[in-house]
């Protein structure tokens, strides 16, 4: 089976969606934190707080900004394998 980039994101995607699903299941029926918004503020220290309360979010909101402008930057296509494989870095081929 051939690993094409639609077959490569379907995974990912699905990856994603059942952690997703874990992770809020797990906090809905353990009624410790009910949400996974309430679970990422344990994770990150926010509530209850701890040591790394304060920088932990400022990350995990810069890691959201740095994502979301990675990926709505990306407007080229990138070029064809014949093209890469002439390719020199730092010079020309």
């Amino acid at each position: 089976m051939e690993a094409t980039p639609t077959r490569i994101w379907l995974i990912w995607a699905l990856g994603c969606t059942s952690t997703f699903t874990y992770l809020e299941l797990r906090g809905y029926y353990g009624r410790r934190n009910p949400t996974l918004s309430r679970e990422l503020q344990c994770w990150t220290g926010y509530r209850p707080r701890r040591p790394w309360g304060r920088v932990a979010p400022l990350v995990f909101a810069g890691f959201g900004t740095w994502l979301s402008w990675h990926l709505l930057a990306l407007d080229e296509e990138p070029p064809a394998k014949a093209d890469r494989a002439h390719h020199v870095p730092g010079g020309t081929a």
